[in-house]
C-alpha cells in the first residue's frame, strides 16, 4: 500500500514494518501507534490485520470505533471493504452470536477521552488460522494492497 500511495504523490506513515517487534502489551502498542499517527497530523489511520480463531472461521471484516462522532471511522471501513474482495467479507461476527453483519462491526472505544485521527478502521483480511483464507491470502499479497488502496482513495475523493 505505501509504495502505491506513495505513487499517487500520497505521504505515509508506516508504525510497523518487517523489522519491528512489539514488546508491550496489545493495548499500549496500539496507542503507541496512534499517539505517532497524531503526532504526524495523519488524515487516516488504517490497521491491516489477518484475524485468529479456533474453529476455522471465515471472512474478511473492518471494524470501527463506535463513538457518537465516528461517521468518518465507519465510511472508511465500509469504503474499504466495498473494494476488497480477496477474502468474502463475513456474514456476521465471526467470534459472537450478533446482529452485526455484512462485515462492518463496531467496537465501543475504550479511551473515549483521548484525541484520535478521525478517520480511523482495523481491516481483518481473513483469518490466518484457517486453511483456506490464509492461501488465498498469501496469494494475493499484491492484489490485496491495490484493492485495499482503491478503497482508501475512494474515501479520499469523497471527503476531500
Amino acid at each position: 500500500m505505501e509504495e502505491l500511495l506513495t505513487k499517487k504523490g500520497f505521504e505515509c506513515y508506516l508504525t510497523r514494518n518487517n523489522e519491528t517487534v512489539e514488546k508491550l502489551v496489545s493495548e499500549s502498542a496500539i496507542w503507541k501507534r496512534m499517539d505517532f499517527a497524531n503526532e504526524k497530523n495523519a488524515d487516516y489511520f488504517i490497521s491491516i490485520h489477518a484475524d485468529g480463531s479456533k474453529g476455522y472461521p471465515i471472512g474478511s471484516h473492518a471494524i470501527y470505533t463506535n463513538n457518537l462522532d465516528d461517521t468518518l471511522s465507519k465510511e472508511i471501513a465500509s469504503d474499504i471493504l466495498r473494494f476488497y474482495t480477496i477474502v468474502p467479507h463475513s456474514e456476521k461476527h465471526p467470534r459472537k452470536d450478533t446482529d452485526q453483519d455484512v462485515g462492518l462491526l463496531n467496537n465501543t472505544n475504550r479511551a473515549k477521552e483521548k484525541k484520535l485521527v478521525e478517520r480511523r478502521t482495523l481491516v481483518e483480511l481473513g483469518f490466518i488460522t484457517t486453511p483456506k483464507d490464509a492461501k488465498i491470502m498469501f496469494e494475493n499479497i499484491n492484489k490485496i494492497a491495490e484493492q485495499l488502496v482503491q478503497g482508501l482513495l475512494y474515501n479520499i475523493d469523497k471527503n476531500f
